[in-house]
């Protein structure tokens, strides 16, 4: 889009930010655009698309195990039909890879999935993000998708198509039916999406329509176009010819450079111009940036560059026939009129993570002499506070300038600390089950703080099933656990944590003790025969509060009974009613959730 003001069609969403373009609006597989070709018969059809990765594409490796299916969606990308739903007909793709690099679900050119039969070799595939990580909801606008641009290391063979961007195909007969573009993914939004820029297409009929239909909405630059006599080679030899010459570039403020060009000659209108800016990263990668100027201007400003950097610089024209060449790279013309020597350079903030600092300083302001690189030193103030991986760890840098003249004054050192990460696991847990209901967890502190430890998080559930109870923090390193359940098996979990989270959890097993210590104790008639069982138990603690008593006696007699214990130890009474000689005792503890907990068992004789 190359008016930011415009609209897109309703079946996508407009975004602005950092290119204006329309991409995927609802979550379904695939949202379409249709547009009419009033019923005229065609035979070819031809066009165009410009796009950005949006997320983590993997172009047609994320429906190989569900089965490719040109009805709902077969590719993460763009897809081009014919026909009405339930009877589409595959015109091209345009799909979009992971990375790069080579990968299963990148681009088929560099190790990714073939495309299903349907599709064949009608379809392009590039990918915007050069890897190796992806970013959630991130827009690769650096990189243009399908325009045969800035295809590195493995994806070069995708970028070989002469065409490109440009498609034709030809049908076996002529067809009628209305044009389909749908944007496909198989995943959320923000995973996974495609913006579209602006795309053409055209297609080739026998007879000149004076009135065609199509869709035409004021938003993205889209048009169907119906022509009498089309060529996929005039389409080419429009979109190749016409890059602007005498492209020249001047630093006018230490950030700011003015990029001027000759204007181009063209049979049709020019709509925009794109300025595409790079510079040096380090290890041979280069930064890219792009921006797009409305109408048919001559020159712009580019501004909050970085200072004493040099830039590669380029400009291509945009038409209503899609976009031209880029012209060859110049470089800005006042290099480094801003150095100052032997004064030493400002250190001005370092941007930190618990593992990095990107540092930062103020180039000289002065110019007679040209800066060639800055030399940094950087060591550790504290050795005795080094971590793993170096969080939490206090480092002074300093900055001198080196210059065709020589070396400037070192910079006064600046201090900085980087930021704490979650620390190394717990050392040396060990459990100790101390009654029915209580269990003592110790340990050891980490071996890497990575920061200030400002506890141990402790959470620990039922192995058999029951919800994990609420989590408890110590600041020391033995915690004891109270209120369990008695002879149950508990799965124990022990982190440390810093205000940058938790560490790695370390579990342990522990079982409480069972129902114990059951005694029993007779009560006779005056003819000494046995009335009445009294017995007690330890109870088992936490919520338990209810058990059953049963009592079988050597003569097949069977009682048995409930009682709610508050108290310890436990108290029961049996009435006997058939007098035995010997009597098994067992009594059998009640969850709070009507489950059977624990059992312990004796026996009793009457002699």
């Amino acid at each position: 889009m190359t008016d930011p003001t415009q609209e897109c069609p309703n079946s996508w969403q407009k975004i602005t930010s950092p290119r204006s373009s329309c991409r995927k609006k609802s979550s379904v597989p695939c949202n379409s655009l249709n547009i009419t070709t009033s019923g005229a018969s065609y035979q070819t059809v031809c066009g165009w698309f410009r796009g950005y990765q949006v997320g983590s594409l993997d172009a047609f490796s994320g429906y190989a195990g569900l089965g490719y299916n040109l009805e709902t969606y077969y590719v993460d990308g763009v897809s081009v039909t014919y026909g009405s739903p339930g009877n589409r007909s595959h015109v091209y793709t345009y799909a979009v890879g992971f990375k790069e690099t080579n990968d299963e679900i990148s681009c088929p050119c560099t190790g990714g999935i073939p495309p299903p039969s349907f599709v064949g070799s009608d379809y392009y595939c590039e990918s915007g993000n050069p890897g190796p990580d992806w970013n959630v909801n991130y827009v690769y606008s650096s990189d243009v998708l399908w325009d045969g641009q800035q295809c590195g290391g493995n994806e070069s063979t995708c970028c070989n198509p002469p065409d490109l961007p440009w498609f034709c195909k030809t049908f076996p007969t002529p067809i009628s039916e209305d044009l389909e573009v749908r944007i496909c993914t198989d995943q959320d939004l923000n995973d996974e999406n495609v913006a579209i820029e602006s795309f053409e297409l055209y297609i080739q009929v026998s007879t000149k329509f004076s009135n065609p239909k199509g869709y035409n909405s004021n938003s993205i630059q889209v048009q169907i176009k119906i022509k009498s006599t089309p060529q996929k080679d005039d389409f080419a030899r429009h979109f190749l010819s016409g890059a602007p010459g005498n492209v020249a570039a001047i630093t006018i403020a230490p950030t700011s450079i003015n990029v001027s060009w000759d204007q181009i000659a063209n049979n049709f209108i020019i709509i925009a111009y794109e300025v595409k800016y790079s510079w040096p990263l380090g290890n041979g990668q280069l930064g890219t940036t792009y921006v797009n100027t409305s109408g048919n201007p001559n020159q712009v400003i580019l501004n909050r560059l970085q200072e004493c950097v040099q830039y590669n610089i380029s400009v291509r024209a945009y038409t209503s026939q899609g976009p031209r060449p880029f012209s060859g790279a110049v470089l800005d013309s006042s290099p480094n009129v801003y150095a100052q020597v032997p004064q030493p350079p400002e250190v001005l903030t370092s941007a930190l993570t618990a593992t990095s600092a990107n540092l930062t300083w103020s180039c000289p302001l002065e110019k007679n002499y040209t800066v060639l690189s800055y030399s940094v030193n950087v060591t550790v103030e504290d050795a005795s506070s080094i971590n793993a991986d170096f969080p939490f760890t206090s480092y002074s840098f300093e900055v001198l300038v080196n210059t065709m003249e020589g070396n400037g004054a070192i910079s006064m050192p600046r201090l900085f600390t980087t930021l704490q990460a979650p620390p190394t696991s717990p050392l040396n847990i060990s459990t100790s089950v101390i009654s029915y209901s209580s269990v003592l967890v110790s340990w050891s502190p980490p071996t890497c703080s990575n920061g200030i430890i400002l506890g141990y998080m402790v959470t620990y559930t039922p192995s058999r099933g029951f919800p994990p109870s609420p989590y408890k923090i110590s600041n020391a390193t033995t915690l004891l656990l109270q209120n369990l359940l008695n002879n149950t098996e508990y799965c124990i979990f022990l982190c440390a944590f810093t205000d940058a989270g938790c560490s790695l959890n370390v579990t342990r097993n522990a079982t409480t003790f069972p129902v114990a210590n059951i005694q029993a104790a007779s009560v006779l008639n005056p003819d000494n025969t046995l009335r009445q069982l009294e017995l007690s138990w330890i109870p088992v603690g936490g919520d338990v509060t209810t058990y059953t008593v049963r009592v079988v006696g050597s003569d097949s007699s069977v009682g048995q009974g409930c009682t709610v214990c508050t108290t310890s130890p436990c108290l029961y009474v049996h009435q006997v009613t058939h007098e035995a000689i010997h009597y098994n005792i067992s009594v059998t503890s009640i969850n709070p959730d009507g489950t059977l907990g624990s059992q312990n068992s004796t026996t009793f004789s009457e002699f």
